[in-house]
């Protein structure tokens, strides 16, 4: 299957994710109101001289963290603590979305292999909606999330 065709069946599958489902994501981002309705095509997220972390979540929530590999992810102990998501005012969580995980491989220790670089199509989320598609690149100082597509509801 060409690699397009996977981006879009990749999209679909995110938008469409039911509660009950785990996915791949970011870290979640936190960012000035003000900052994500002025997001172009073509700005940049600074994340910062560090990698994001990755993690498997659930209706928002995390799970577990996600380790890269050399081919694909390796899933980490579930977390069994509550986890604080809410923004200080004048703030959002962007939470970025990879790909959806199938539930009977989402196990302590499981090795997935994703058939394409989870990377390069990033699905930013805010208060639910898509917002925007972006990509993961590194430069000089570090690494930052590039702007790809505005989604405008």
């Amino acid at each position: 299957m060409p690699n397009l065709q996977m981006h879009h069946l990749n999209r679909s599958r995110i938008e469409g994710l039911r509660e009950e489902e785990y996915y791949l994501r970011l870290e979640p981002l936190s960012l000035k109101r003000k900052r994500l309705e002025e997001l172009r095509s073509g700005d940049w997220l600074d994340l910062g001289e560090k990698l994001p972390l990755l993690e498997v979540a659930r209706k928002g929530r995390r799970h577990a963290r996600v380790y890269p590999m050399e081919e694909g992810v390796r899933i980490g102990e579930f977390a069994e603590e509550e986890f604080s998501e809410f923004p200080e005012r004048k703030r959002i969580l962007l939470e970025g979305r990879l790909a959806v995980l199938p539930s009977e491989r989402v196990v302590p220790g499981e090795r997935l292999r994703l058939p394409w670089e989870p990377t390069e199509r990033i699905y930013l989320y805010a208060e639910g909606r898509l917002r925007a598609i972006a990509t993961l690149i590194a430069y000089d100082g570090g690494y930052a999330l590039e702007i790809l597509e505005r989604i405008d509801d």
